[in-house]
């Protein structure tokens, strides 16, 4: 049987324009399209920046929790939730700052109290010194550039007794990062900045940190004379006792309360940040300027070392038969002179020293003398022109004074080749004169072989001891 095939027509069909046309809505126009495009990458700009913001912060939060393993920095994080409230953790566009009365910053770094400031954006920390470490003048300057300030705080390779303090820290190179900070000018209680910030290991307490912490209202208020980084009218800036505010004159001495920023690897040890825990962290080859050392009963603490001796400061007032002594300086002159049967020092070496039942272990050292006065352009560089080598010394001007509780003691300087004053060591803050026939309390220092130590670790627990 045969299929049907259908057949298809191959007929033409006319094709009508008009009719087969599909009508289109135009949707938008160039310029309109362009403004939404634009204004869609601008919103997706928006959310990337401040998605990324606080992802970054979250994970400063939460990147790492170890202890021993980790970093001070992510341990303080852990630690410190960010708050708004007047005193507490603040995070700011570059970091976190402490601000007012806080009592959970404290580090322990090179056997010293410092107070955290500040965390920065690259985890970077700055710490400020809980107490003064010293006393000074500003120096024959009217700028903190050039200033016994600048001097004792940064090494300076031309000058051979600059950077007292940043010597006077572990390994100081490879812990500390460089700060950095101006001099600013205060105006109604606003900090100005000229130009570009400078950098140095080691700085001042600014008036601008000081501030930014809520003032003589925050933790940086320590009841005590203190330079600041700043200026006001041409006149550089202190803080008196009760924080606040005020301008100095030529020659008047105030503390200094050093300020450091911690490398942001400084691994965490141990601690919750209160006074008497405070952060520890990973110290190697450390410093003994600050630890403790037993002589006998007698507890120093180390105030300055080179590479074969440790210098030490007694940690309490000079002392026998439990009562605490006084003497005067000298009869006529302010030279501290061993060879002077009326001197202090002759007194310590001869009388004193014959009653310490560790003499044998005291070495020959030298005790500066040089004198700091305005004919001398109130440089502590001078004192070092001067000096006597003796077993039993005094603090100089340029020690470090670590027990912040001494005062109202004799230093080893002297304020001219003629007079009648010396130069006393006010713990408020204050370098002070006092008549040279006037009892007064002294702290002895002496100097030890470093490698006399024979036990303990260096801490008041555990002092250093050159006897098993």
């Amino acid at each position: 049987m045969k299929k049907k095939v259908k057949e298809i027509s191959t007929k033409k069909v006319k094709n009508n324009p008009k009719k087969n046309r599909k009508k289109t809505k135009k949707i938008m126009g160039r310029a309109e399209f362009l403004f939404n495009v634009i204004s869609l990458l601008i919103l997706i700009g928006i959310g990337i920046y401040f998605g990324g913001r606080s992802l970054y912060y979250y994970s400063l939060h939460t990147k790492a929790s170890s202890k021993e393993a980790g970093t001070l920095v992510e341990k303080v994080l852990e630690m410190n939730e960010p708050t708004q409230k007047e005193n507490g953790f603040h995070q700011l566009e570059d970091g976190y700052l402490f601000v007012g009365q806080v009592e959970n910053n404290y580090v322990l770094f090179s056997n010293r109290l410092f107070r955290i400031l500040r965390i920065n954006e690259n985890h970077s920390m700055k710490l400020v010194t809980e107490d003064n470490q010293t006393i000074l003048t500003l120096g024959d300057v009217d700028t903190y550039e050039g200033s016994n300030l600048e001097i004792w705080l940064n090494k300076e390779e031309q000058i051979e007794q600059s950077g007292v303090f940043y010597r006077s820290l572990t390994d100081a190179y490879n812990n500390l990062v460089e700060t950095k900070y101006c001099e600013g000018t205060l105006e109604n209680n606003q900090v100005t900045c000229a130009g570009k910030k400078k950098k140095a290991y080691v700085t001042l307490l600014s008036v601008d940190d000081y501030l930014e912490a809520h003032g003589n209202n925050s933790f940086l208020n320590n009841g005590k004379y203190t330079w600041l980084l700043g200026k006001q009218e041409d006149a550089f800036l202190y803080l008196s006792e009760d924080g606040k505010i005020g301008k100095s004159s030529l020659d008047e001495g105030y503390g200094v309360r050093a300020v450091i920023t911690l490398d942001a690897r400084m691994r965490y040890v141990s601690g919750d940040g209160t006074k008497e825990n405070p952060y520890r962290v990973q110290e190697n080859n450390p410093t003994k300027v600050g630890s403790y050392v037993q002589l006998g009963n007698d507890v120093y603490r180390g105030y300055r070392e080179d590479d074969n001796l440790l210098y030490l400061a007694l940690d309490q007032y000079a002392m026998q038969d439990n009562q605490e002594l006084v003497t005067h300086y000298n009869v006529l002159t302010t030279q501290f002179d061993p060879r002077t049967n009326t001197n202090i020092a002759y007194y310590l070496n001869n009388t004193y020293l014959f009653q310490l039942p560790y003499r044998d272990y005291l070495q020959d050292f030298q005790v500066y003398t040089g004198e700091i006065s305005r004919e001398t352009g109130m440089t502590y560089l001078n004192q070092y022109t001067n000096f006597e080598t003796v077993k039993i010394g005094l603090l100089s001007i340029a020690d470090i004074k670590t027990n912040p509780l001494l005062t109202d003691y004799y230093l080893s300087n002297t304020t001219s080749s003629v007079g009648d004053s010396a130069y006393i060591y006010d713990a408020a803050g204050l370098l002070r004169e006092g008549d040279v026939i006037e009892p007064k309390h002294f702290i002895p220092t002496v100097a030890i072989l470093k490698s006399a130590i024979q036990s303990g670790d260096g801490t008041k627990e555990n002092p250093y001891k050159v006897e098993g």
